[in-house]
């Protein structure tokens, strides 16, 4: 139902204005550049002179119900001018929304060359692509249930721009259980298959292993979903590349975390069960429990150092540090205190007493990879790290100074 006024041969001397409705029912639109197709579409298109308002379109979107509302000012006059110019102010709801079937948003669009591109381009479905390529486009988000892989969250609210060759987190909120996930960033194309993304965190209260499962255990082979449980806090500053589908890729990612894991454990951890080789052969380092387990991790150039953490658990007590390497680098101290030597029953409950505390007589460990690349845990005597420790930070405090 349209009134046009302007007009009937091309003319730039004249405005034209259209105005009135377009009204959709069990329709099926499909977007070409990305051969995504939206079904049983319901909903109106609303024209009012330049402006197009988009009022509660139902449809199905990759199996994901979806309702939408939005606004774009002056778009009939841009789409024509300056598509570039154009801004999208979009509204997006679902009831349960899966993440992983819009991955494709990560691919490189479709697009028409040659004579193709030049026939398209007068067309006006030709225009709308360009300006949803190269235009602004606002997205609020909200979906009460959101699923990425083994990852499950509700309540989850997004405010996101997109960009012609990025997109810009600016808010995402979500509850996941009994805890809750906020984060802010950015992710970038730089080239095909390869996303530059940056996120600042806040965690609390998150399951730990359903987060490393969706994730991909975040590009690294170091503790994978299937060796750790618990309850994660943490505060995260870091960047990493993605590929096409999402996936971290090994050694991309870089940054700090800050984290506390409580009722946690330990699972077949492959580090941990070696050292069951050296020290304590008759405990079972299978399955740990442990106290609050935290620590700032910083991570880069496929180096995780690991600052003095202590592991406070249902087998021993030991503290931590030095460098996870992801090839080949490793050089972890651990100190077990004598006081280990008493084995611990199945009513103990493992309690923190704090890294700088005096933990007594103790044994070191250095755990380093040995000829076969394998981790290799032996006997350090002297505490040869912490004295190599001590040394480099003498170091790095004397070129600060002379800098």
């Amino acid at each position: 139902d349209l009134l046009y006024k302007g007009p009937l041969e091309k003319n730039t001397q004249s405005n034209s204005f259209i105005n009135g409705i377009v009204a959709f029912h069990d329709g099926t639109l499909l977007y070409a550049p990305r051969n995504v197709e939206m079904k049983n579409v319901n909903g109106k298109l609303i024209f009012k002179n330049s402006d197009v308002f988009v009022e509660s379109l139902q449809c199905v979107v990759l199996n994901n119900k979806i309702v939408m509302n939005g606004t774009a000012h002056n778009l009939l006059t841009l789409m024509n001018t300056q598509p570039n110019k154009a801004s999208i102010n979009w509204n997006i709801y679902s009831p349960s929304l899966n993440l992983a079937s819009f991955i494709y948003l990560l691919k490189s669009r479709k697009k028409a060359t040659g004579t193709n591109q030049k026939a398209k381009l007068g067309k006006i479905s030709g225009k709308i692509d360009e300006v949803l390529d190269q235009g602004i486009i606002n997205v609020l988000l909200k979906a009460d249930k959101l699923q990425y892989r083994k990852f499950n969250a509700s309540n989850a609210v997004a405010d996101i721009t997109l960009l012609q060759d990025r997109y810009i987190i600016n808010k995402l909120s979500m509850a996941q259980g009994n805890g809750s996930m906020d984060m802010s960033g950015s992710l970038v194309n730089r080239k095909n298959d390869f996303h530059e993304g940056s996120v600042n965190a806040i965690l609390k209260n998150v399951d730990v292993r359903k987060l490393f499962s969706a994730f991909n255990n975040f590009g690294q082979n170091g503790i994978e979903a299937q060796n750790v449980a618990g309850k994660l806090s943490a505060n995260v500053n870091a960047t990493l590349g993605l590929n096409d589908e999402g996936k971290a890729y090994p050694g991309s990612v870089a940054g700090v975390v800050d984290f506390s894991l409580k009722n946690g454990s330990l699972i077949n951890f492959e580090p941990i069960k070696k050292l069951q080789d050296v020290i304590f052969m008759k405990r079972d380092f299978g399955n740990i429990q442990f106290a609050e387990l935290k620590d700032r991790l910083e991570i880069r150039n496929d180096e995780i150092k690991i600052n003095r953490m202590e592991i406070e658990s249902s087998v021993l007590s030991i503290f931590v540090e030095g460098i996870y390497g992801l090839k080949g680098n490793t050089d972890i101290s651990i100190q077990v205190p004598l006081s280990n030597l008493k084995k611990r029953d199945s009513a103990y409950k493992p309690e923190n007493i704090g890294v700088d505390k005096n933990t007594g007589s103790s044994l070191f460990i250095r755990a380093r990879p040995g000829s076969d690349g394998t981790i290799q845990f032996k006997a350090d005597l002297f505490n040869k790290f912490g004295k190599e420790e001590r040394k480099q930070r003498r170091q790095a405090r004397k070129k600060e100074r002379k800098s």
